[in-house]
């Protein structure tokens, strides 16, 4: 009950240093304030599952109180309220470098890539906080996108939590009604960098059949998207909602047939197979849910101007999609 009683406490009440002690009990090791980075490279080392218990240990040493019984029952109670709080809120303990520290571990149910916003005391912005290492009741995190100097004492707040890889299914059509509509649907797989940009690739069956009548004369046409990769970035990320806008290049690939009758009796037909690449200019939103993410988004398609009798053919396309995926 003892030893229960000095962990409770240690867990509690604002430590100057780690202990780490496995779980053999052979030795321990004293980590100070100069090594930060040595605990973050020791903690990103550790299997989830170790049997080892990192933990902050008190320098003073305080009698307990006679009443064993109670003093646990306030301890745990005090415990109880701590975790309560959950990870929404916490402060900054150390900083070293781009290292920072912060008061949410795993028994906060924190998870690697959850990401914190700092701010001062007058509740300005000072940067964000991506965790990498995870300890029992601390977190190592890395600081990006500051703007100031990041002290101890400040306070985080929880803003989301980044995924690293998306896959999902898109539908995409241009809202032009009868033969002459775009429509497809595909794959699309989306990396995700730590500062809001990302990468997209497209797998997709966006088809146009193309159809238009002249006196005595015809078009008759395919148009594929069937390939596109871009680049995208995305703004108040991770969020629940972030906009996005973004850029790439399809492949397109073009099947067109001329056929035309002359009078009395003349007639032929030409014929234009072709494939190109053509830029791509994207913007939308993203929702986002805990495993799965829905992006609603219009692309323009900068396609060429292709030339056959008896009238170019400009393919320049916007076409609305939707996708869903899930994150992980």
């Amino acid at each position: 009950m003892r030893k229960l009683g000095v962990l409770v406490w240690c867990l509690l009440f604002a430590p100057r240093c780690f202990a780490v002690e496995p779980a053999n009990g052979q030795g321990v090791g004293r980590i100070g304030q100069g090594d930060l980075r040595d605990l973050y490279k020791e903690l990103k080392g550790q299997k989830r599952d170790k049997d080892v218990e990192i933990y902050y240990k008190q320098e003073t040493v305080i009698k307990e109180p006679e009443d064993q019984d109670a003093y646990l029952k306030h301890l745990l109670s005090e415990l109880n309220k701590t975790l309560k709080k959950g990870k929404k809120q916490g402060v900054v303990r150390r900083v070293q470098g781009d290292l920072v520290e912060i008061d949410k571990g795993s028994v906060h149910k924190i998870r690697e890539r959850d990401v914190y916003v700092v701010y001062d005391s007058s509740d300005r912005y000072k940067a964000k906080l991506e965790v990498e290492a995870i300890a029992d009741a601390t977190s190592i995190a890395v600081s990006y996108e500051q703007e100031k100097k990041i002290e101890p004492g400040d306070a985080v707040r929880f803003r989301g939590q980044r995924k690293l890889l998306e896959l999902g299914l898109i539908y995409g059509f241009d809202g032009i009604g009868g033969s002459r509509k775009y429509s497809g649907l595909g794959m699309i797989w989306e990396y995700n960098l730590r500062n809001g940009w990302g990468f997209d690739f497209l797998g997709t069956n966006f088809e146009r059949i193309w159809e238009k009548r002249f006196d005595g004369e015809w078009q008759d046409g395919r148009f594929r998207i069937p390939l596109a990769l871009g680049v995208r970035k995305y703004f108040y990320y991770p969020f629940w909602v972030s906009p996005f806008v973004g850029l790439g290049g399809s492949y397109l690939k073009v099947d067109l047939t001329h056929t035309y009758t002359g009078y009395p009796a003349a007639e032929g037909e030409s014929q234009l197979s072709t494939i190109r690449l053509m830029p791509y200019f994207v913007i939308g939103t993203q929702f986002s849910g805990a495993q799965f993410h829905l992006n609603l988004e219009a692309r323009y398609f900068h396609g060429p101007k292709l030339n056959i009798d008896p009238e170019p053919v400009k393919i320049r396309p916007t076409i609305y999609c939707g996708s869903i995926s899930f994150a992980w």
